[in-house]
C-alpha cells in the first residue's frame, strides 16, 4: 500500500513539474519533493537527476532564501540516508551551482554541512580537504584586505 502511494505521489509531482511552463515556486516544490521521494525508493539516478533540475531553479525561479531552505531540506534527508557517495555527488552539484551563482552564504553553509556529514561518516581524509579549502579562502580574504 505504501509503495503504491509513493508511486502515485511521484506521478503527481512529476505532472506538476511538467505542467509548469515557466520555472517558478511550484516546480521548485515539486522537484524538491520528487528528490526526497526518489531517495525514499532508493532510485539514486533519479535522485541525482531531480536534484540537478532543482538546482536550476535556484538561479532565478525562487528567492535565494527560499532556495537555501529547500536545498537544506533535501541535503538533510540525503545525510540521514547514510549513502555517503550519493551525498557527496549531490553536495558537489549544489556547491558548484551555488559558487556559479555567487551565493557565498549558502555555499559556505553547504560546505559546513558537508564537513559535518564527512565527520559523522568518519571520512577524515575528505574532511581535511574541506577544511584546507576554507583555510585557503580565509587567507585569500585576509590578503585582499592588506
Amino acid at each position: 500500500m505504501i509503495e503504491e502511494d509513493i508511486k502515485e505521489a511521484i506521478s503527481g509531482f512529476e505532472n506538476v513539474a511538467k505542467l509548469e511552463q515557466k520555472k517558478g515556486k511550484w516546480g521548485f516544490k515539486a522537484l524538491k519533493k520528487l528528490t526526497k521521494l526518489y531517495l525514499q525508493t532508493g532510485e539514486k539516478q533519479k535522485v541525482v537527476e531531480k536534484f540537478k533540475q532543482l538546482m536550476e531553479y535556484t538561479k532565478s525561479a525562487v528567492t535565494a532564501n527560499y532556495a537555501e531552505k529547500g536545498l537544506d531540506s533535501v541535503l538533510d534527508n540525503v545525510g540521514m540516508n547514510k549513502d555517503v557517495a550519493l551525498a557527496e555527488e549531490l553536495y558537489s552539484a549544489a556547491l558548484s551551482a551555488l559558487q556559479a551563482q555567487k551565493n557565498e552564504r549558502a555555499w559556505f553553509r553547504t560546505n559546513l554541512k558537508l564537513g559535518k556529514l564527512l565527520f559523522d561518516s568518519r571520512e577524515f581524509g575528505k574532511l581535511s580537504k574541506v577544511f584546507s579549502f576554507f583555510f585557503f579562502l580565509e587567507l585569500k580574504r585576509i590578503d585582499k584586505k592588506n
